[in-house]
């Protein structure tokens, strides 16, 4: 499902580049990444996208790493279940 994809490559982003490395677009991706989620009726996903973005622009290393580590396990079980 696309939109499970495009917010696996979101949350991937935060892993791979580190959360002072982000791209200057990484909170309109994850707006549209939730939109994405909620549109096809993944309320609770596109809630922890939402949270994860949240997190990011906080600025809590501790607090992102939660909300990460949340999003991004939701995003694979969701992925795994399609």
């Amino acid at each position: 499902m696309e939109a499970v994809d495009e917010a696996l490559q979101l949350s991937s982003d935060v892993a791979h580049r580190g959360l002072r490395h982000l791209t200057p677009t990484f909170q309109d991706r994850v707006r549209a990444a939730a939109a994405r989620l909620q549109a096809v009726g993944l309320r609770r996903t596109a809630e922890a996208v939402v949270q994860l973005g949240s997190a990011v622009a906080a600025g809590s290393d501790d607090a992102t790493t939660t909300a990460w580590a949340d999003t991004h396990i939701r995003l694979l079980c969701t992925a795994e279940c399609l």
